[in-house]
């Protein structure tokens, strides 16, 4: 599934108002499209910052590639944990 589909589909799900509100006033494509970019560059921000941190490039090529990717793997689960929340309809 891709990120905007992702997106589309947890505001559909948890606040079909402002889904409704947004596609009403075509303004969710581009409300998808900006989240879901959000949410791409806060990974690899996280994701980068910790390898700058943490010096993975010192580790060679293979360990740094390995651990790029668990971290990239836990960071999108941390970041679309946060910014897939939109208001309830309750």
């Amino acid at each position: 599934m891709s990120m905007q589909s992702l997106v589309k589909a947890a505001i559909k799900d948890k606040s079909p108002t402002l889904y409704r509100r947004l596609a009403e006033s075509k303004e969710l494509d581009g409300f998808v499209t900006t989240r879901a970019e959000e949410i791409v560059s806060a990974i690899l921000s996280m994701t980068q910052e910790q390898r700058l941190k943490e010096k993975w490039d010192k580790l060679g090529p293979v360990e740094c590639a390995e651990l790029i990717q668990v971290n990239a793997a836990l960071n999108r689960e941390i970041v679309l944990a946060e910014m897939l929340e939109f208001p309830t309809d309750d």
